[in-house]
């Protein structure tokens, strides 16, 4: 009981913070290696959403990668299977997601960053896959 309420403190500071610090970093971590499958997802599909760093994206990719090889896939994966109904937002997040070329993913980021439609088409998906909203 106390693991979940520290990960739901953490989940909310995480979800407050408007740049990233040192801590933030260990706190990912700490989430990735002891949190549910849902903490998880939560975490991962984050890392799509947080539009102000694709360097920072990048690694915390890297991060979920190190500790847990199979769940960056799982999202990827329903990411691509998702039902999208306009098809350009699918075209760029299917784009996004499959770009296996660092500096090409992080360069497509940067142009997305500012932009809503792919953080929006992200957010519907988290809402309606993950946490069945």
């Amino acid at each position: 009981m106390r693991l979940e309420k520290a990960i739901q403190f953490e989940r909310l500071q995480l979800l407050r913070l408007k740049k990233p610090n040192p801590l933030w970093f260990a706190k990912v971590n700490m989430l990735i290696r002891t949190g549910s499958t849902r903490d998880q997802y939560f975490l991962a599909t984050r890392i799509f959403t947080k539009p102000y760093s694709a360097l920072l994206i990048n690694e915390l990719e890297l991060l979920i990668e190190k500790s847990d090889p199979q769940l960056l896939n799982v999202i990827k994966q329903r990411v691509l299977t998702q039902p999208w109904t306009n098809t350009a937002e699918y075209e760029r997040l299917k784009n996004a997601v499959l770009m296996d070329n660092k500096w090409a993913r992080i360069k497509f980021l940067r142009k997305t960053k500012s932009g809503t439609t792919l953080s929006g088409c992200i957010r519907s998906f988290v809402k309606q896959t993950i946490f069945g909203i």
